[in-house]
């Protein structure tokens, strides 16, 4: 069922509406964090919410396997592709790259601060660029990659669809809590180890067919594998370079270094190499690897139908 759900996603990016299920799941989430988030005891409030979301979405689902065949398959594919990002992370990105080069450069860094987490008030147009592949790039996992993949697992056992959505909610509870400030910084623990739990393979295979991608485009494989090798780590979160890292490599940049969160100057670590200037044309760049690292999704897909998988 994955297949049909990967390949509306890769035409057709999500509606913008507030009763998106994303958007339904981080209301449920910060409903709950408002009132658990007090008192002592923060990690334990922190865990008991990450156990309680992902609890009543799991029971949740069981109700869709009691509706007729036609009605439960048509609401399962249609929330699969809600609960996928490629599409929409490419039309966010050609939005960037477009107002670049038509909008002053203030509207741009609204525009980015849509879609990032950092302060991009005072971003020059290489700094707005830089910002939008890494986002491109580590999104390739969070968005489409680890989803697609969990539904894969899942479906193993027949529960493809319960192993997307779960993931999902895992990951909207870390880009909710998973800050480290005083709010969250207990409160949120749970919910950040355990993205980087969940995340630790889709990360790693999920880089691999970015590779992949990157040298079917044309590419330096050469370069691109150095930087990978080199830099995959070179970050706080323990998967979050890994696409970075193939990126850069495969464009010849440089990412990371100096941002700014909430006022805050924060400096990760440089990855890549800055052999070539970064340009705007290298957002579109960024997109084709994400495109194509997509078909090869749909591949795998099919190539597991084909084999006598449920998906």
């Amino acid at each position: 069922m994955i297949l049909i759900p990967l390949v509306i996603d890769l035409f057709l990016p999500d509606p913008h509406t507030r009763y998106h299920p994303i958007a339904l799941i981080g209301r449920w989430i910060g409903w709950w964090e408002r009132r658990l988030n007090r008192g002592t005891h923060q990690k334990l409030r922190g865990l008991g919410l990450w156990l309680l979301v992902t609890a009543c979405l799991m029971l949740g689902l069981q109700g869709l396997r009691l509706l007729p065949e036609p009605i439960r398959l048509s609401l399962s594919i249609g929330l699969a592709w809600l609960m996928l990002a490629g599409r929409s992370l490419v039309t966010e990105a050609r939005r960037i790259e477009h107002s670049l080069a038509h909008e002053p450069i203030t509207q741009t860094r609204q525009r980015l601060g849509l879609i990032v987490g950092r302060d991009t008030s005072a971003l020059s147009e290489a700094d707005i660029v830089r910002a939008t592949i890494e986002t491109i790039a580590e999104n390739t996992i969070d968005g489409l990659i680890a989803p697609a993949g969990y539904f894969f697992l899942g479906s193993l056992w027949g529960l493809g669809l319960e192993g997307l959505v779960l993931y999902k909610a895992i990951n909207t509870m870390d880009s909710m809590l998973g800050y480290q400030n005083e709010r969250y910084l207990d409160f949120g623990y749970a919910a950040a180890r355990l993205d980087d739990v969940f995340n630790f393979w889709p990360a790693r295979l999920g880089s691999l067919l970015m590779i992949w991608s990157s040298w079917l485009l044309g590419h330096p494989l050469e370069r691109t594998l150095r930087v990978f090798r080199r830099d995959r780590l070179s970050h706080a979160s323990p998967n979050s370079a890994h696409p970075e890292s193939v990126v850069a490599g495969a464009l010849g940049i440089q990412l990371g270094g100096t941002s700014t969160y909430g006022g805050r100057m924060v400096e990760k670590p440089t990855i890549g190499e800055a052999t070539r200037p970064i340009e705007r044309s290298m957002i579109g760049q960024t997109n084709r690897i994400l495109q194509l690292t997509h078909v090869g999704l749909i591949l795998i897909g099919g190539l597991f139908v084909f084999l006598g998988g449920r998906l």
